[in-house]
């Protein structure tokens, strides 16, 4: 999995994922959303978005990872997004009934 802060703007970070989501890479994730939550804090950021495009794969390490991240922001009053998903990843969102409790858009 690659994890690259796409743009950052006033009230808005937007994060771009590629590659595969699984428990093999929870550490890096984990870390890499950690220097993200410190920038929201720090900078009073609004909303955060994911765009999935190059993701092929996730699993249920990397579902739940979501469901926590989203918990957390949702604390913090900071929306959560995700962006461009992939119909095979969307398909793994929808079998869990999480594709209402997720948001997402096309750029």
């Amino acid at each position: 999995m690659d994890f690259k802060i796409l743009k950052e703007l006033d009230e808005i970070i937007i994060v771009g994922l590629s590659g595969e989501i699984s428990i093999d890479v929870r550490e890096r994730l984990q870390e890499n959303f950690a220097e993200v939550i410190n920038k929201i804090k720090d900078k009073k950021i609004k909303k955060l978005q994911i765009d999935l495009q190059n993701i092929t794969y996730i699993d249920s390490i990397g579902i739940s990872y979501f469901v926590k991240l989203k918990s957390d922001l949702k604390k913090m009053e900071v929306e959560f997004d995700f962006l461009n998903t992939p119909k095979i990843v969307m398909k793994i969102f929808s079998l869990l009934s999480l594709d209402t409790y997720f948001n997402f858009y096309e750029s």
